[in-house]
């Protein structure tokens, strides 16, 4: 008998009955968490393991992980489970991979990211304003809900750097300000225009 093709039928025998029996905890987890159900599954939660951090079952059990850490208000282990999810996907799909989940699951790493590391917020958010350029477009809901986040947070970091800012439209970096409200910057009169015309000109007010 060959020990080699033995001991890789047992090993893989094992890591099926892995997966059958993560799969079912998070199904149940999920069932108590959809229905309302009075049980506290946090240490359940806690306690998921992936039988490799880029298996398939390893980026839902980081993303609960995270959306636990984050309404638990612990924000540094909320970070840590965001990013091993963009990580498993980047792993699997590549970087170069572009579409809506890696761009949320950015944007969630960002949001975790805010309240520990403005400039690691900033990078998370930078990605998620990029991918959701790609496949939805500048102007469309989830592209400005994007950037609007980033510039929240690089307006954070100019008041402690005073750097310039970036562009409303597509969060390029510029030094060109509305003249009007001098809150917003353009990288070009033509996103200016853009911006203006769907977002902006609800929101601007003249300099008090």
């Amino acid at each position: 008998m060959d020990c080699s093709k033995a001991v890789a039928t047992s090993q893989a025998k094992k890591f099926t009955k892995q997966e059958k029996a993560l799969k079912q905890e998070i199904e149940q987890i999920e069932y108590i968490a959809d229905n309302g159900i009075p049980i506290d599954v946090t240490s359940r939660i806690q306690k998921l393991r992936p039988p490799h951090p880029f298996h398939y079952l390893a980026e839902l059990c980081f993303k609960i992980q995270g959306e636990m850490y984050t309404q638990l208000g612990q924000f540094q282990s909320a970070a840590r489970a965001n990013q091993a999810v963009v990580a498993c996907r980047d792993a699997i799909l590549g970087q170069a991979y572009n579409d809506r989940h890696t761009a949320f699951a950015c944007e969630r790493l960002g949001d975790s990211l805010e309240r520990v590391d403005l400039g690691a917020a900033e990078k998370a958010y930078q990605r998620t304003v990029r991918t959701l350029q790609i496949t939805d477009g500048f102007d469309q809901p989830y592209s400005q809900v994007a950037i609007s986040k980033l510039l929240s947070i690089q307006r954070q970091l100019n008041k402690r750097t005073g750097e310039q800012g970036c562009c409303a439209l597509c969060a390029a970096a510029s030094n060109r300000k509305c003249t009007r409200c001098g809150e917003v910057f353009y990288c070009s009169r033509e996103h200016q225009k853009k911006h203006w015309s769907t977002i902006h000109k609800k929101q601007c007010k003249p300099k008090v």
